[in-house]
């Protein structure tokens, strides 16, 4: 944990200088990752399992898919609010409705249709 916080220092140092702000997330990117790659292979060697399956990876793909639908989706000009609020629900609406379909959770499923009825009334004020 010390050695990638130190990492961390030194990455900004260097990636600042040469990428100004998208250098300080380079290298935030580069020390998170690596320290979740390493929390990985402690769990996996130490304790003797893994823990993501088809399903996680099932959720980043959804995600990634997600993410690249939205970004060739147009922005709009009323207002960078309204923009901002359109995209977002399109978003949940697409994350969720993809994470359902795919039985990816099932304890999401399992909870979305135990209150689907509370859910609905909310949302349509049924």
């Amino acid at each position: 944990l010390v050695f990638l916080g130190m990492l961390n220092v030194f990455l900004n140092i260097v990636l600042i200088k040469q990428y100004d702000i998208a250098g300080a997330a380079i290298a935030t990117l580069i020390s998170l990752t690596l320290y979740n790659i390493a929390k990985f292979l402690f769990i996996k060697v130490k304790l003797g399992f893994s823990p993501f399956d088809i399903n996680t990876i099932k959720v980043i793909v959804i995600g990634i898919a997600v993410f690249v639908i939205m970004s060739v989706f147009p922005s709009f000009v009323y207002s960078s609010m309204v923009s901002i609020f359109i995209k977002s629900t399109i978003i949940f609406i697409l994350f969720v409705g993809a994470i359902y379909a795919s039985e990816s959770s099932i304890d999401f499923n399992s909870f979305l249709l135990k209150n689907y009825k509370r859910i609905s009334s909310s949302i349509f004020g049924a």
